[in-house]
């Protein structure tokens, strides 16, 4: 498993075109969008990628039957060197992988095997008047500087955006205030050709009063008036944002699964 020079990432930009699951978080790193990593079994001529998004998802592709990148992979998810310095979230394509990766982890305590959902945006099932009326002490504007890393949470645009002057440029957000307080935010995770994939994050105190379901849909808005596709996906234990998106017009398109890597063991 060897580290791909990032002026080789150009090379490859295209390996992922044609597969059919949501590869975007991974597909803005070798566009070199963001400063993730990627590994290969061989610099000249790679067979199997690995790659890396700052944000701690991850993307095996590729071969699924080389012996040797595989074992130093599982050194890896399993973090034996202690060289990792946050969790990972992994996924694996093609479904090959399913079978290699469940003969790999099973002798292995403490990787947990979750399901990450992938949805497709209906237009037919979306409520185009759903922006019709806010609650009283509620108002969206554009998320800015100020707000860029504002949220609490995981699931923010500093995770996703080099930083603040790259998202204005390139990105697009909504925060929803209710009562003065920043309560929901709704941003674009990855534009990518005809493609953006929709980021929220909602504060605790304000879950339940459907702010995320505004929010989203003013950002939806945006991105259709762009001409851009709307993307979805969710750990399929996110119930809240599993029904938001059906809410919002998504349907299930693949439930596959989702690998958590713990840090190595002190």
């Amino acid at each position: 498993m060897y580290l791909l020079p990032v002026e080789l990432y150009a090379r490859h930009a295209r390996v992922l075109d044609r597969v059919p699951i949501n590869t975007l978080f991974a597909q803005a790193v070798l566009a070199r969008m963001v400063d993730g990593r990627v590994y290969v079994d061989d610099v000249a001529h790679p067979a199997t990628f690995y790659i890396v998004h700052p944000c701690g998802m991850s993307l095996l592709f590729g071969a699924a039957d080389n012996a040797p990148f595989n074992t130093r992979f599982l050194a890896h998810a399993l973090d034996t060197a202690r060289s990792r310095s946050a969790c990972e979230w992994l996924q694996a394509y093609p479904f090959d992988w399913d079978a290699v990766l469940a003969a790999l982890f099973a002798p292995h305590a403490g990787i947990e095997c979750h399901r990450r959902l992938n949805f497709v945006f209906e237009r037919d099932a979306h409520l185009w008047g759903a922006l019709t009326a806010l609650p009283d002490g509620a108002h969206l504007r554009r998320t800015d500087a100020a707000t860029f890393d504002a949220m609490q949470g995981s699931v923010r645009p500093s995770s996703f955006w080099r930083s603040a002057a790259d998202f204005a440029q390139r990105g697009a957000g909504f925060d929803l205030f209710y009562r003065d307080q920043l309560a929901c935010q709704a941003f674009s995770a990855v534009m990518l050709g005809s493609y953006m994939e929709l980021g929220m994050e909602t504060r605790d105190i304000f879950r339940g009063r459907g702010l995320a379901f505004l929010s989203c849909c003013r950002l939806i808005a945006e991105c259709l008036q762009r001409g851009l596709e709307p993307v979805w996906s969710c750990r399929g234990a996110n119930v809240g944002s599993m029904k938001l998106a059906q809410k919002l017009g998504f349907r299930i398109s693949y439930d596959i699964p989702y690998y958590l890597l713990p840090l190595g063991k002190k």
